[in-house]
């Protein structure tokens, strides 16, 4: 992260402190998204990552009925992959693979590699996209809003819990605006980072091999499209009072 991307008004040591801390997640929001065709890491391991340790499978049974559970023994559980774990167990749970035909390896590999490249700033990770999506699932299920909703719509909820943080830079769209980065200005200063979550993701949703909405029919997929576009949107807090009122 440049220091002009600061801003004027910050002591030398404060400006310091801030490009050390923020440097690495900025840096990784702006990467190429990965390369399947080049990866040297096979995304159809994830059944063997996940099935390094015996007691994950247990955990995610039990996560998926309970408000008590600890993200982070899952982490660890999972030999580091909460969201490919949890997503996999969700979508399987309410049955949204077999019933939009959609290719179960390829939504492995997608998981797989969203997760890797989700971020490693302290709050907006992989976890915390985990936690968010265990919250929706039980929250839906336990209020039986779930059966009130069709297939496309839980799967476009779940995608959206899934990657609403996605390649999230660990600055906030208001400093981002401020200070003029290259995403505010991609995106005039409305909802950037929300727009960049969104952006990325399909991006990623757009490389061969992980087009996991390939199988919709062109209505179906603007159909989630849409819904995704606009659960994210929401999650701006800026507009929060907007959106309620």
């Amino acid at each position: 992260m440049q220091a002009n991307l600061i801003g004027s008004n910050v002591d030398d040591a404060t400006a310091q402190y801030l490009i050390d801390t923020l440097t690495p997640a900025y840096e990784a929001s702006k990467a190429p998204l990965v390369d399947v065709s080049s990866d040297s890491e096979s995304p159809s391991l994830i059944k063997a990552l996940l099935s390094v340790q015996d007691g994950v499978q247990p955990m995610i049974r039990s996560a998926l009925r309970s408000w008590q559970t600890d993200l982070f023994k899952i982490n660890t559980a999972s030999n580091g992959h909460p969201l490919a774990a949890l997503g996999q167990a969700v979508l399987e749970q309410h049955r949204l693979i077999e019933s939009n035909k959609l290719d179960a390896e390829m939504m492995q590999n997608f998981l797989l590699l969203l997760e890797r490249d989700y971020g490693d700033n302290e709050y907006h990770n992989a976890i915390h996209g985990a936690d968010v999506l265990l919250s929706l699932h039980l929250f839906l299920s336990k209020t039986g809003l779930s059966k009130r909703l069709s297939k496309l719509q839980l799967l476009a909820a779940f995608l959206a819990a899934i990657c609403h943080d996605f390649r999230h830079p660990g600055t906030t769209s208001a400093h981002e605006a401020k200070v003029m980065s290259p995403l505010a200005i991609a995106y005039s200063d409305q909802s950037v980072l929300e727009l960049h979550h969104l952006a990325s993701v399909f991006a990623l949703l757009n490389t061969e091999g992980l087009n996991v909405l390939g199988p919709l029919s062109a209505e179906d997929f603007r159909h989630v499209r849409g819904l995704m576009i606009e659960m994210v949107l929401h999650t701006d807090l800026a507009k929060h009072f907007d959106f309620i009122g």
